[in-house]
């Protein structure tokens, strides 16, 4: 009697290896795209909130509620929409 060959099946040590490598290839191509996306977001909020306070500083500075802003000669008016600090009392 002849003893068969058996075949088994799965994956080879190397072939997971390849695998393993093609993936950290792609993780390190794509993983700086998403850090430069979280610190231009946290930059975004920055200057976000000192946009709200200049432009609480002005409503308090000038005592107007609009700010008037011009741009290439066209003459815009805004309405701050900043709310009031009330003093407690």
């Amino acid at each position: 009697m002849r003893a068969r060959a058996r075949r088994q099946s799965g994956f080879t040590l190397v072939e997971m290896i390849v695998v393993i490598v093609l993936i950290g290839v792609i993780v390190s191509v794509i993983a700086p795209r998403f850090a430069g996306a979280a610190r231009r977001r946290a930059d975004d909020t920055a200057r976000a909130a000192a946009l709200l306070l200049s432009a609480a500083a002005y409503r308090d500075t000038v005592g107007s509620e609009r700010l008037a802003l011009e741009f290439d000669g066209s003459r815009r008016t805004l309405e701050l929409l900043v709310p009031r600090a009330e003093a407690a009392g």
